[in-house]
């Protein structure tokens, strides 16, 4: 199941309302989807606030043997790789911790796998979750 999106938060409405749509066509079990969710409009927002462009963004949803795969294309996007970023160190004091990261660091927890692409100015980062 595939969706283009406003390069705007306020698209993050149909966005969910697509995972929806998937996740009870695909009858996948509904206690996994706060987690896709989450992680999903983390990647989105990123992509919003980070990104200069005016192309939509593309979401692609797709079942797996063991789970979902959402891959996140924006085709404007920059090489930032989020499998690359430093994890937050949820550890230090609030005082002592670097402004960003938190988002990232989520992501990395609330799915199983997060994979990055960059190709002719395009980005894609693909989140794995299972569900089996």
């Amino acid at each position: 199941m595939d969706g283009s999106f406003g390069r705007t938060l306020d698209a993050l409405e149909r966005v969910f309302a697509l995972t929806d749509r998937f996740f009870r066509a695909e009858n996948v079990d509904v206690r996994h989807r706060p987690a896709l969710d989450l992680a999903i409009e983390e990647i989105f927002t990123n992509m919003v606030r980070h990104r200069a462009g005016c192309r939509e963004i593309r979401l692609r949803l797709r079942r797996t043997p063991s789970g979902v795969r959402a891959e996140l294309t924006d085709p404007d996007g920059s090489p930032f790789d989020p499998t690359r970023a430093p994890d937050a160190d949820v550890d230090a004091p609030l005082e002592r911790r670097r402004e960003g990261g938190m988002g990232i660091h989520l992501v990395r927890r609330m799915v199983d796998r997060v994979e990055f692409e960059h190709r002719d100015g395009s980005s894609t980062v693909t989140l794995t979750k299972r569900t089996e």
